[in-house]
């Protein structure tokens, strides 16, 4: 039992000494990435030759791996690093970008216009061209209106400067089905 564990930790040992450190002393990153010249404090040793090291020693000496953690990079950052007493770990801050997130509503909204108010607006015009009509009041209207209320809506995603409120804006699925509607109604007279 002895002799695997000694090769289970050689193993993890040989697995991370590739993987990223910091250095981390009273909760305190004191260096961010390996050095070969290092006082080991563990084994009262000046090495010309730390980072080739065993694991065990980085380790005993509070060295700590660096990872990533999770976020999404269409509307966070990654910031400096420090150090997480709970994981016992180094990892990146993640800071969430308000211009990514607002640039993501404005394209989320131009999606809409084309996928749902442009198709309405343009069957409506044609089936008045094609039947020689003109372009009724209500259909003129409607656009009008309409384009007021996307300006209104530009102007919302522009002027949101709460993160989680800009987060967290969406887009009334009946708003957009009665605006369809509205475009619509110049189809049938």
């Amino acid at each position: 039992m002895k002799k695997f564990l000694i090769i289970l930790l050689v193993a993890i040992s040989l697995n991370s000494m590739s993987q990223p450190k910091a250095c981390v002393r009273n909760d305190s990153i004191i260096y961010y990435q390996m050095i070969d010249t290092f006082y080991s404090s563990t084994m009262d040793s000046l090495y010309t030759d730390y980072s080739s090291q065993p694991n065990l020693l980085h380790v005993a000496d509070g060295w700590k791996s660096i990872g990533i953690p999770q976020y999404d990079e269409n509307t966070d950052t990654l910031g400096n690093l420090v150090y997480n007493k709970e994981i016992d770990m180094v990892i990146y801050q993640v800071i969430p970008n308000i211009e990514k997130i607002r640039k993501l509503k404005h394209s989320e909204f131009e999606r809409i216009l084309e996928e749902e108010m442009t198709p309405a607006l343009s069957f409506s015009v044609l089936v008045s061209l094609i039947l020689g009509d003109t372009i009724p009041q209500d259909v003129i209207s409607a656009v009008q209106q309409l384009r007021i209320r996307e300006d209104q809506v530009r102007n919302d995603i522009d002027t949101i400067m709460d993160i989680d409120r800009l987060k967290n804006f969406s887009f009334d699925p009946e708003e957009i089905k009665q605006s369809r509607e509205l475009l619509k109604r110049g189809r049938y007279k």
